[in-house]
């Protein structure tokens, strides 16, 4: 299968456990990716998953799992309008 997205390349070495979504009308991947952008704990991969627009990165590496909670929490304080976040299992 050929690759398109920057994801791609990774698919052979990680395995997804969880994706995280939204039904927001507004496109949120850059909110998201300055929400995390603030978080000491995670680490970004600059340019990675970014190439169209001119955010430092949208792929991120932290140590641990982070908690739904959290990231719900933070995006309700930085972008009160966003719409809710839910998530589902990778299988």
């Amino acid at each position: 299968k050929p690759k398109h997205w920057h994801l791609d390349y990774l698919s052979g070495a990680l395995t997804p456990l969880e994706v995280w979504f939204t039904y927001d009308p507004v496109r949120r991947e850059h909110d998201w990716a300055k929400l995390l952008l603030d978080q000491k704990s995670i680490k970004p991969v600059n340019g990675f998953g970014c190439s169209d627009c001119r955010c430092d990165a949208h792929f991120f590496f932290r140590q641990s799992r982070p908690k739904l909670v959290d990231f719900r929490n933070g995006i309700s304080k930085k972008f009160p309008a966003h719409a809710e976040i839910f998530s589902a299992p990778v299988t």
